[in-house]
């Protein structure tokens, strides 16, 4: 972690954001993946396929609820902090109404496609209203207090795990770890509306239309850009389990799952560091430049050094979840180098947002959803898993490195990263 005892001013909140951030994924990650191993081993291949299919179907509907206004609440909470009642009022109005239109596509769901337990997707569908209090969450990062939220989602994961734990040792079945992750969006609205309250928040919201459109037009780009990326995050399990099967589909999760699971740190350093970019570009662009190629620097040499411990052990690794998984050995090689262009996407989205040009968020994540879709399309009938996990990895390629040469717009930010690339030159250069 970041020493930050001899670090003053916003960095070193950031850094301690940093910090905070790890320490609730240093806990939880392993937690989490003894569970995943737990819960594979009980379900098996093909049930597992069911369960992550209804999850995938959840998480691609999902960024609609959200509606593009995590980023720009907290943009606003920085620049704005004396309109934080206005600010959080508005976002919670425009939360609800996400939610509320999350609902009805949900239920539409259900009589479009075939779904073998519509029921447990209305659950889920009703549970994630309560998901409109994560606006607290923007609040806390506004305010550099990710400690608050990292307690309130370690102790719902300590809850939930404990949950997972009695289904599988009582054998309660599918359908129970359905509830419980309805259950989830509860636990965490109470956490956050406790913290919000104890940590001084102002109760007394506002809301302003004129502003909940003005954001909304700042924001409506982010909506349909988290749509697309979910899609091509999400969109391989659903696809599977519809052109092959549910045990495919079951297959394909494990492996994702340990290649996404990495996906938490470009968020969390561009997450903290968002404050102190949005300020150096306020004051000083040579300094904002100086700081977004560093931090792109970093991001890459952290990607890179996963892909290479994940590929060594990656047999090592599916062999926890048993001889019927080990399929997912080979498909979790492929898909780890994903990594590479996720990570320097985290922050290409916020630099998206600071140098607003929202549009090109959808462009290049509705061009990669795109490619993904028809990539798969022809690889999974023949290849299955295997061919998803290219597919994914093409499409990441083409949506958040090659695509930003195409536009006069996002070729600086295309720069950036091609000088990431040859980051072990630049730094041999420097030191003659």
């Amino acid at each position: 972690m970041f020493n930050v005892k001899n670090i003053s001013g916003s960095t070193r909140n950031a850094l301690s954001n940093v910090n905070w951030l790890l320490l609730e994924k240093v806990i939880s990650m392993p937690l989490s993946l003894a569970l995943s191993i737990i819960v594979a081993r009980y379900l098996g291949p093909s049930k597992l396929g069911e369960y992550n299919y209804i999850l995938a179907l959840v998480a691609i509907i999902a960024p609609l609820s959200i509606l593009g206004l995590r980023s720009v609440v907290t943009r606003e909470l920085v620049n704005h902090p004396s309109d934080e009642s206005k600010v959080m009022g508005t976002a919670l109005v425009g939360r609800l109404s996400g939610v509320f239109i999350t609902v009805l596509i949900y239920i539409c769901l259900i009589f479009v496609i075939e779904i073998e337990h519509p029921f447990w997707l209305l659950v889920i569908a009703f549970a994630q209203m309560l998901s409109c209090f994560t606006i607290v969450d923007f609040w806390l990062q506004a305010k550099s207090q990710a400690k608050v939220a990292v307690v309130v989602r370690l102790s719902v994961l300590l809850l939930m795990s404990l949950g997972k734990l009695i289904i599988v040792w009582r054998d309660y079945g599918l359908a129970m770890l359905i509830y419980l992750y309805a259950l989830e969006f509860l636990l965490v609205a109470v956490g956050y509306s406790i913290a919000y309250s104890k940590r001084g928040g102002d109760t007394r919201l506002e809301c302003d239309v004129a502003y909940l459109k003005q954001l909304l037009g700042q924001s409506k780009w982010l909506v349909l850009s988290g749509m697309a990326a979910v899609i091509y995050l999400k969109v391989d399990v659903v696809m599977l389990r519809h052109l092959v099967d549910e045990s495919e589909a079951g297959i394909y999760s494990v492996a994702s799952q340990l290649s996404e699971v990495w996906y938490f740190i470009p968020t969390i350093v561009v997450t903290s560091f968002f404050p102190i970019l949005l300020k150096a570009k306020k004051k000083d662009e040579a300094e904002y430049q100086r700081n977004l190629q560093k931090l792109n620097d970093f991001l890459l040499l952290i990607a890179v050094l996963i892909v290479c411990v994940v590929m060594i052990f990656a047999p090592m690794l599916i062999k926890l979840y048993g001889v019927a998984f080990s399929k997912a050995a080979i498909i979790l090689k492929i898909h780890i180098l994903a990594g590479i262009f996720i990570f320097m996407r985290a922050l290409l989205s916020k630099w998206l947002i600071m140098e607003h040009l929202l549009k090109y968020s959808l462009v290049t994540q509705a061009s990669g959803a795109i490619l993904n879709i028809i990539l798969n399309l022809f690889l999974i009938p023949k290849f299955q898993g295997v061919g998803a996990a290219y597919a994914t990895l093409v499409s990441y390629a083409a949506a958040s490195y090659f695509a930003l040469f195409l536009s006069k717009d996002t070729r600086p930010m295309a720069y950036v990263m091609t000088r990431s690339f040859y980051f072990p030159l630049r730094w041999l250069h420097s030191k003659r």
